[in-house]
């Protein structure tokens, strides 16, 4: 009996050093909504530090110029502790909120809450070599260039954690079939595709989505080349 006690102490120990996560981030932005000028989002960063029992969750509002994409504004909402206290699956969710008034916020931007669009329906998207593509049956248009997308996701990583050259290796997703459009909303300007990239089912992955605005006449122009063939 102890040495069975002794040599299930030892698995229990072994496969808690091998077993580790590595340290990583999510980060998620969710469109709420756009004026002339700008778009708007929420941001959910979440960060592992290399643990299987806690973890932070960061919430923002931001503001973002539509012709740019460049970060105008970001105002944190919330942060919180995610602690598994007994490290048998006892969670204790403690959240500290900074009282921002998001939706006066919200208002004084002249943003509502919008919906997610269908007019692309008869259309899918899908990347090669970081170029975006809308695609209809067997024919396909470039819609945005590798530079343009590479530019969105990269201030994606700058805002998780910029500090961390593992989280340049995220660009090499983009590159193959992990990335995808999951939504997109528009305006009387813009499309905003909301674009995954990693692998969200793993603590130790970083995983990203974050918005590509791409002009209505891109899209238009692509339409058109579809109608002519």
């Amino acid at each position: 009996m102890k040495r069975l006690i002794l040599i299930l102490l030892f698995i229990i120990h072994s496969d808690s050093v091998f077993t580790t996560p590595d340290q990583s981030n999510w980060g998620r932005f969710i469109y709420i909504g756009s004026n002339n000028e700008n778009y708007f989002c929420y941001f959910i960063l979440r960060n592992y530090p290399g643990t299987y029992h806690d973890y932070i969750d960061s919430v923002f509002v931001c503001k973002f110029a539509s012709n740019s994409g460049i970060l105008e504004e970001k105002k944190l909402l919330s942060v919180t502790i995610h602690r598994d206290t007994t490290t048998f699956g006892h969670w204790r969710h403690v959240t500290n909120s900074i009282g921002f008034p998001t939706e006066k916020y919200l208002a004084e931007n002249g943003i509502w809450y919008q919906f997610p669009s269908t007019e692309l329906r008869d259309f899918t998207f899908l990347f090669e070599d970081g170029d975006m593509f809308l695609k209809k049956q067997l024919e396909v248009c470039k819609i945005s260039e590798k530079d343009k997308n590479l530019d969105y996701l990269k201030m994606v990583i700058d805002n998780a954690r910029w500090y961390n050259i593992e989280m340049l290796r995220e660009y090499h997703h983009f590159f193959d079939e992990k990335a995808k459009v999951v939504e997109y909303y528009k305006n009387d300007r813009y499309y905003f595709f909301i674009i995954s990239i990693g692998d969200g089912c793993c603590i130790d992955s970083n995983y990203f989505q974050y918005i590509v605005p791409i002009p209505v006449s891109n899209i238009t122009l692509a339409i058109h080349k579809f109608e002519e063939k």
